[in-house]
């Protein structure tokens, strides 16, 4: 007998998906971007530098997008793995975002006037960036809070049993 599956679940999963698709696209864009403009970029100045700060990212990136699209396929079939995944991966994200989110918020206005950053980087942080930033990380956060609140809540614990 097929168990069954509520439309809560189905709408998550769907969600799921649907977001480790835009992070693809926004990945496979931004890959893009760097390779044509990278004369331009802060980083290119340095080769190690800008290694330095893309192979991180895009492992972070890449773990997000594994955790979400075979979590979110994982959890359309009701695999108990597949909710784990999820949270855990909703977990970190939530919290690497929640620290980001902080640092900008108390640290972004005063770093723009920072010479050294400046120097360092060869552009300027304006509070218009960090908030732009504030804007963009809040919806993912909401969303990786209400992954962590659904897929926690016992009826739907019940269903990956």
């Amino acid at each position: 007998m097929a168990r069954k599956r509520s439309v809560g679940v189905l709408v998550f999963a769907v969600l799921c998906i649907v977001h480790s698709i835009f992070c693809i696209c926004w990945l496979s864009y931004s890959a893009w971007y760097s390779f044509h403009h990278r004369q331009t970029l802060p980083a290119a100045q340095s080769t190690l530098g800008g290694v330095l700060i893309v192979i991180p990212g895009l492992l972070l990136l890449c773990w997000l997008v594994f955790g979400f699209l075979v979590g979110g396929v994982g959890i359309l079939r009701l695999k108990p793995w597949a909710r784990k995944l999820l949270l855990c991966t909703s977990v970190a994200w939530f919290s690497l975002l929640m620290c980001l989110m902080v640092f900008l918020a108390s640290r972004g206005p005063s770093l723009h006037s920072s010479e050294r950053l400046r120097d360092l980087a060869g552009w300027q942080l304006s509070g218009t960036i960090v908030f732009g930033f504030l804007l963009t990380f809040s919806p993912l956060n909401l969303f990786y809070w209400a992954v962590i609140c659904f897929l926690t809540r016992p009826r739907v614990k019940e269903q990956f049993r």
